[in-house]
């Protein structure tokens, strides 16, 4: 059995059933209060041209039971068939989205189609109105023949004599008397009218035995088509016959039909001279990615060209009149998948929709894991490809919505020119944060984490100007490359600024004026950075520049802030808009809010401007739109099962490194980042590299990225 349920009057649909039944699959409708007392009709669709409707009445033989029918025959042909509903009272018309149900081949082998097809509706109709006809002559002939007329019962005893009473009121008319002598035979009488009993359907049929009811809660159904006021289709039709109240014999116009996340569909489209325009869904050839726009009336010549080089790819007006031949025009605008056209093809697919997919709980069944959707970034003018990773296994922030489904970029996020755009996660830091202000003058620190060209050892400068309470040292070491007498000391006033107060200044081996402390690999004293940090950047992905980018709607130069007292200003923050910055409104309202878990190191911390208090092997939850995988939800491993920062997401089970790979939109592999810092250091996180297997990267160095976000 097939179960279909009407939301907000759409309807949705779960199993599947098996080619060449006859008269054995149903359909069981569930209906919201707002369609009582609405006679119902489900209407099938092979999606090529055949249509059959089901009178959803007692009665009916096609049904087994209330809002219960069988699935026609004609249209159980794999892979699917087209399944809406439509109600009528009175003047009220109640419809539906349509829901595509698939069909799995069968094991039965080929043969004859049954003799009997299914009957039409009107056929149906005419057998209701035979079954009222056939219940209202059978009461009649009971009561003609007493049925409904009791044995006479025996008589009671009598009663006492009561007291003598008020005179009381009339009393009731007295017994019949007997009958009379039988009286003389009339005269004949003239010869009356042959009675008319109609037993044909017709909506405006007055007799009884027509089953006026029915024919009111149908009247014009057979007739009535939907009025398009215009021949410019702006959203997805049903298959079906639409009346057109225009006169097309001289009229220029074009047909665009937009499936929203998809752009475009595609129909097989016929007017005719009676100005009736029948839509009805094609097949596309294997493998095609096209679509087509048409201006103007194509003629059937032109048509036969058109099937030949678009194989069964086809837009098709046919004007049956005589007017002289008309121009067409094709252009081949750009493409989308098969897959994707036949999951969406004459549904009303847009974001919104998806959404409420999702929040009933049926996402799962309509977008399996491994699903495509696409969206539009403005600023690349690229599609960004959302693959779904997972269902309900990001929870929303708001706890309204129960149901959620997991996507992420299926290419490494990328240019106008198709290639990959490099970011850092985080940038090389602070050497030191002035809790309080420092005077000119001459300072020192110690050095203990000794790597490539740094050296273990003391080392001296002299401030010309004042640093200010909330200011930074930054001492201008990039990694390992460069030895500590080689850098250059620039000051500024607050965290992240980017002019400073003074800059190109010297270090040199020495222990001369005020000690501010010990720089150690992973740890610090006083105000210092640890070591890590300050060569290549932070692994606390709450305090990440990528985060930042992530989550901004912003233009270049004002995405990033501040984060954590020794942040610096990414290299990319003059160059890059914010991730959200090109993302269309309606993809945005579909993304929810998602609590992402994570966790930090297990060697140094420290607290964010805003007064967020971070220890290590600390887990906690962010709240963000958009985000990156972390190691866990990709493979399936972590450092330490007691700081787990997310479960396996069910894509990526079981894959190999070669199906892990991921390319930009140019076809080169990229490494991309995973926002699982590496436990045993400070400065490091966890990535998918070129191969598809796992390895770190130092959070200032150059990689690739892959967001991620959820619907709910």
């Amino acid at each position: 059995m097939i179960h279909a349920e009407i939301y907000n009057n759409k309807l949705f649909v779960s199993q599947e059933s098996i080619a060449d039944s006859v008269l054995f699959d149903t359909v069981r409708f569930t209906f919201p209060e707002s369609w009582d007392g609405y006679q119902k009709t489900a209407v099938f669709s092979d999606g090529n041209g055949v249509v059959l409707n089901v009178v959803l009445a007692e009665g009916n033989e096609l049904c087994v039971a209330e809002n219960e029918c069988y699935v026609p025959y004609e249209v159980l042909e794999a892979p699917c068939f087209y399944l809406s509903v439509f109600g009528v009272k009175g003047d009220s018309v109640a419809t539906t989205t349509q829901a595509k149900v698939p069909v799995l081949e069968s094991g039965y082998g080929t043969g004859d189609a049954p003799d009997d097809p299914t009957p039409t509706e009107y056929e149906q109709i005419l057998g209701l109105l035979a079954q009222a006809c056939e219940v209202a002559q059978s009461v009649r002939t009971d009561a003609d023949n007493n049925v409904f007329k009791g044995d006479k019962g025996d008589k009671g005893d009598k009663g006492d004599k009561g007291d003598t009473g008020a005179p009381g009121a009339t009393g009731a008319k007295g017994d019949k008397g007997e009958t009379g002598a039988k009286g003389d035979k009339g005269d004949k009488g003239d010869p009356g009218q042959d009675a008319v009993v109609d037993q044909t359907y017709s909506s405006s049929s007055t007799h009884a035995q027509s089953g006026v009811a029915v024919a009111s809660a149908v009247s014009g159904k057979q007739d009535k088509l939907p009025e398009l006021t215009s021949l410019v289709i702006s959203k997805a039709l049903m298959p079906g016959r639409y009346r057109v109240s225009q006169d097309l014999s001289n009229i220029h116009y074009e047909v665009s039909v937009s499936l929203g996340i998809t752009t475009r569909g595609v129909l097989r489209i016929d007017i005719d001279q009676n100005t009736i325009l029948t839509i009805r869904k094609t097949a596309l050839p294997n493998g095609g990615r096209i679509y087509i726009d048409i201006d103007g009336a194509v003629q059937s010549n032109v048509v036969g060209s058109m099937d030949a080089f678009y194989d069964q790819i086809i837009y098709t007006y046919t004007l049956n009149q005589d007017a002289t031949t008309q121009s067409a025009s094709c252009k081949v605008r750009n493409y989308m998948t098969t897959d994707d056209i036949d999951r969406l093809l004459f549904q009303q697919n847009d974001w919104s929709f998806v959404t409420d997919i999702v929040r009933s709980g049926r996402a799962p069944g309509w977008y399996p894991i491994g699903y495509e959707f696409t969206t539009y970034d403005s600023k690349t003018n690229k599609d960004i490809i959302w693959v779904v990773r997972g269902h309900n296994r990001h929870k929303a922030a708001n706890a309204e919505y129960q149901y959620s489904m997991t996507l992420e970029a299926k290419h490494a996020y990328s240019g106008s020119g198709g290639n990959g755009i490099l970011f850092s996660a985080d940038t090389a830091e602070a050497l030191y944060y002035c809790e309080e202000a420092l005077s000119a003058g001459t300072y020192h620190f110690s050095w203990t984490y000794a790597t490539g060209n740094l050296v273990s050892g003391t080392y001296e400068f002299t401030l010309t100007q004042n640093v200010p309470a909330g200011g930074q040292i930054v001492l201008g070491t990039a990694f390992s490359g460069r030895a500590i007498t080689d850098c250059k000391i620039s000051t500024y006033a607050s965290v992240g600024a980017a002019t400073a107060i003074e800059s190109n200044i010297s270090v040199t081996a020495g222990s001369g004026g005020t000690d501010l402390g010990t720089v150690h690999e992973t740890t610090a004293t006083g105000c210092l950075n640890c070591g890590q940090r300050i060569t290549s950047g932070s692994n606390n992905y709450a305090q990440s520049d990528i985060r930042q980018w992530l989550n901004s709607n912003q233009e270049k130069g004002h995405v990033w802030s501040a984060a954590g007292p020794f942040d610096r200003p990414p290299a990319w923050q003059s160059s890059q808009d914010g991730f959200i910055f090109g993302l269309s409104a309606d993809f945005l309202a579909a993304v929810q809010t998602a609590k992402i878990p994570c966790r930090t190191n297990s060697v140094f911390e420290v607290d964010s401007l805003d007064e967020t208090e971070f220890s290590t092997n600390q887990v906690y939850e962010l709240e963000d739109k958009f985000f990156l995988l972390s190691r866990g939800e990709v493979f399936g491993t972590w450092e330490s099962s007691s700081y787990k920062d997310g479960e396996q997401l069910a894509y990526y089970k079981d894959l190999t490194d070669t199906e892990r790979i991921r390319r930009d939109l140019n076809g080169t592999a990229r490494a991309v980042s995973l926002r699982t810092p590496v436990a045993y250091g400070a400065n490091r996180f966890h990535d998918l590299i070129e191969n598809g297997a796992i390895n770190t990267n130092s959070a200032a160095n150059g990689i690739y990225v892959a967001p991620a976000c959820i619907i709910a």
